[in-house]
């Protein structure tokens, strides 16, 4: 990927900046019915007519198997490459999709919310009085994905194909996430299976065969003191169960999201869930999931490299637009039991990603970060928040 992730396709003419701007229209949103009836209690949950979910089970982690969490002395480290994401407009099949976004993830606040409960507010946190009625509704098994409902879609808008032309640059060796699984014995079920997560550099391009026997480098910035050992995400609690690999359970993480060879931006999430789908021989893995909930009040920090990179700087009109169009999406409130509140607004945007994953070669170097370009906007402007 040689440039930068979805925003500098997104603003790459000036048509694309109109229709932007059209579509992130604050005026747009102020007819919109108010959030919530003033119910002054909850019990209007057991009155919606179709409260109970008559689909998929709910996405939920499974539990830690039974047993010590201590080495087996047998176990074997494994590491995998990040080679094809699922931001929420392709399904597992690759096809695009406005209702992609309901297969990722993972049912964060183990609340059901139908379209129904979204409209009357209902078993969730307050929406953003700005925000649509069916903006807090589930997807397939209860999935909280409002990133990929919302922003992907967009995003989607005035960008289609971005989805695919983010994978094309994984496949070709851009910077990528890896995995690092430790003491990974043969059996279904493993109480203790550690990870750690980092972000490899750049390979040099078609040098990647994504099979098996290529070997990555981590960057710097993923890891303390430059030792492959103390990944800044490390999952000392992660386990096995039924061939599925769990990162323990769900807390407040920070990760560096890989967006082009010269651009990441920080992912500051909650309730942090990795899985990984190991094959019956756990020598390889086909599919992983990353889910969580993003801050409001780090959105801004997620935007602006971004558009920074895109060449529309923060303070400008555009970008105030397009920041206020996404604090609307929250639909989960950071530090709650289970990421929900009923009596408190809505403050995060929960996310869920599909990564594919091939197996690579231990890794054994770090490099520092690649060397960060000149910014566009320089000092320009302030932030929209």
């Amino acid at each position: 990927m040689s440039r930068p992730f979805v925003l500098a396709a997104l603003l790459g003419t000036p048509v694309a900046l109109a229709s932007c701007a059209q579509i992130l229209s604050y005026d747009d949103y102020q007819a919109r019915p108010a959030s919530r009836p003033d119910t002054g209690t909850d019990t209007a949950v057991a009155d919606v007519a179709d409260a109970a979910d008559t689909g998929p089970a709910p996405a939920r982690l499974p539990t830690r198997p039974a047993g010590e969490a201590k080495p087996s002395g047998t176990g074997r480290t494994l590491w995998f490459g990040v080679k094809r994401m699922y931001l929420g407009s392709q399904t597992s099949l690759g096809v695009d999709s406005a209702d992609a976004w309901k297969e990722w993830g993972y049912d964060l606040d183990k609340i059901c919310t139908s379209e129904a409960d979204s409209v009357r507010n209902v078993g969730t946190c307050r929406r953003h009085p700005e925000a649509q009625q069916d903006w807090l509704a589930d997807g397939n098994g209860c999935r909280d994905n409002n990133w990929g409902r919302h922003v992907i879609a967009l995003i989607k808008l005035s960008s289609e194909g971005f989805e695919k032309r983010v994978n094309d640059g994984l496949l070709e060796g851009s910077n990528t996430w890896l995995l690092r699984l430790d003491d990974v014995d043969d059996t279904a079920d493993d109480p203790y299976t550690p990870g750690k997560f980092y972000r490899a550099s750049e390979a040099a391009k078609g040098a990647v065969r994504w099979d098996g026997s290529d070997v990555r480098e981590i960057v710097s910035d993923t890891v303390i003191d430059g030792s492959i050992e103390k990944p800044r995400a490390d999952f000392p609690k992660g386990y096995i169960r039924n061939h599925l690999w769990v990162s323990g359970d769900p807390e407040l993480r920070s990760l560096l999201l890989p967006v082009s060879s010269s651009l990441y931006v920080p992912l500051k999430l909650d309730s942090t869930i990795i899985t990984l789908e190991l094959n019956p021989d756990h020598k390889s893995a086909r599919r992983a999931v990353l889910a969580g909930a993003l801050p409001v009040s780090s959105i801004d920090d997620l935007l602006r490299p971004i558009a920074s990179g895109a060449g529309f700087c923060p303070g400008t009109p555009l970008y105030q637009s397009l920041y206020r169009s996404v604090v609307r999406f929250p639909d989960v409130v950071i530090g709650a039991p289970n990421l929900q509140d009923t009596t408190l607004e809505c403050d995060g945007i929960s996310l869920g990603l599909g990564l594919d994953v091939g197996t690579i070669q231990p890794v054994t170097k770090v490099v520092a970060p690649p060397a960060t370009p000149p910014d566009p906007c320089g000092d320009a402007g302030t932030s929209g928040g």
